[in-house]
């Protein structure tokens, strides 16, 4: 178990606490009374116990810490909800534009998180020789490189590379040829808030055909590329789901819930209706949709009922 947490993650804070003080615990062994989550309930009431006293603490500790770092701490937990190892990286705090690109833009903190591979992939697809300054991993230059050369040299501990490149491309982290275009960076620039962030690094795979600023269709289009990268479809035929507006997506998931039955039953809710809101859901429907519809024209709400359609035409 690791104990270390990020600055502004303070229940993981209180629940490694407890769990350090619990580590002799063990269970009283009575079998009337015996249950094997009692130790998880017990560690959760001690954690809420622990959090008033450590909190004045926790602060304390906070106000010793440069308001530079701690703002980009803030923001990195805000826009992707974990505070990854990168951040204590103190040549990061060099970098005043990137820093300020990462309180200012969520898609920028998320390009960061994963700044492994979206700056790999943005390497391969612009073999360097575009880039507004030449770049050089040690002896070995990228001007022209080829795909495995870049896999073979990125620098995972050359951070001082690593930061320099996410400075100056970090919108272009996320375009599937390495050039900004309108679409793209009006998504970027209004991007909806509490997106995961491995499926807003999807960006980079894919073509927008217009701007996506609303959860519910980013979400919606963005789960079809995923689902079609996974069964290795060709994005020709996402072209329902680009255009797919809120209203439409909203019909469709209401059509699912009204005719869905069988095995494809939704899992996710305890009304076995799927809701608007969580990702796990919207995923549910777009891959029972993909997977089941045979055309490839039509608006969301034509789609949908075809894949009931084929449901049906099953269980006859």
């Amino acid at each position: 178990m690791s104990n270390k947490v990020g600055l502004f993650e303070y229940q993981s804070l209180t629940s490694n606490i407890s769990r350090i003080a619990m580590f002799d615990w063990e269970q009283p062994n009575e079998e009337d009374n015996w249950w094997p989550g009692l130790k998880r309930w017990v560690n959760v009431q001690n954690s809420k116990a622990l959090t008033g006293r450590i909190h004045d603490q926790w602060e304390r500790l906070l106000d010793t810490i440069d308001d530079n770092i701690l703002d980009v701490h803030r923001a990195m937990y805000a826009h992707v909800f974990t505070q990854p190892e990168v951040l204590d990286n103190s040549d990061l705090y060099k970098h005043d534009n990137l820093v300020k690109d990462i309180q200012d833009y969520q898609a920028c903190a998320k390009a960061l998180q994963n700044l492994d591979s979206l700056g790999k992939r943005f390497l391969k697809r612009t073999r360097v020789n575009n880039l507004p300054n030449p770049l050089s991993m040690g002896d070995i230059d990228l001007t022209n490189s080829s795909s495995d050369v870049i896999d073979s040299y990125w620098p995972e501990s050359d951070y001082d590379f690593k930061f320099n490149l996410l400075e100056d491309n970090w919108r272009r982290f996320f375009s599937y040829n390495g050039e900004m275009y309108d679409e793209l960076n009006k998504t970027i620039e209004d991007l909806p808030g509490n997106l995961p962030h491995r499926l807003v690094s999807k960006l980079s795979q894919t073509k927008l055909k217009r701007s996506l600023t609303n959860r519910l269709e980013f979400l919606t289009y963005i789960l079809a590329v995923a689902r079609f990268l996974d069964t290795g479809r060709d994005q020709d035929y996402l072209t329902p789901f680009m255009f797919a507006k809120e209203n439409n997506i909203k019909k469709a998931i209401d059509l699912y819930n009204k005719k869905e039955m069988g095995e494809h039953q939704n899992k996710y809710s305890d009304h076995n209706d799927l809701g608007y809101g969580k990702t796990s859901h919207i995923g549910h429907f777009i891959k029972f949709v993909i997977d089941n519809s045979v055309i490839t024209e039509g608006n969301i709400i034509e789609l949908t009922n075809n894949a009931i359609d084929q449901i049906v035409i099953e269980k006859m």
